[in-house]
């Protein structure tokens, strides 16, 4: 965890500091940096958690529910975000070599990209809070797969 977040937050800081590396590629890197961030600040201690609770989720009540459901889709949010970012880097570098002299301003638009890729991220797995269900009786954190 201290590995994730030293790397993830330096290579953020470089990006940051440096407007001399600040391509489409290195935008989508910081974009993986912040949703490795996310799992090592969120899923991490989580899962740890679970592993010793014996998968019983530690908060109760409203809090417990919205707690749930809001971990559960972080994580599922990252793991859409993450796909997309490498997604966006193959594409880029294959059209890249494919046509090489061509300008291709319209789609190195990282200030509209970045916030695409996060808003349909979010909105794919929007049916994962609608979907969890928290158990208060048992404190179970899952899902609820009934129609």
């Amino acid at each position: 965890m201290l590995a994730a977040l030293v790397g993830n937050s330096l290579l953020i800081f470089i990006v940051w500091k440096k407007p001399e590396v600040r391509s489409l590629t290195s935008f989508m890197f910081v974009n993986m940096a912040v949703v490795d961030l996310l799992v090592t600040l969120v899923m991490m201690p989580w899962s740890i958690a679970f592993f010793y609770t014996e998968s019983k989720w530690l908060i109760k009540g409203a809090t417990g529910d919205v707690s749930c459901r809001t971990v559960i889709f972080i994580a599922y949010v990252t793991v859409i975000a993450s796909i997309f970012c490498l997604t966006l880097i193959a594409v880029d570098s294959s059209y890249a070599i494919v046509y090489l002299l061509r300008r291709r301003a319209c789609f190195r638009k990282p200030k509209i990209l970045t916030p695409l890729l996060w808003m349909l991220s979010m909105a794919l797995m929007f049916v994962i809070p609608v979907t969890s269900d928290f158990y208060s009786l048992s404190s179970k954190c899952s899902f609820n797969f009934e129609i």
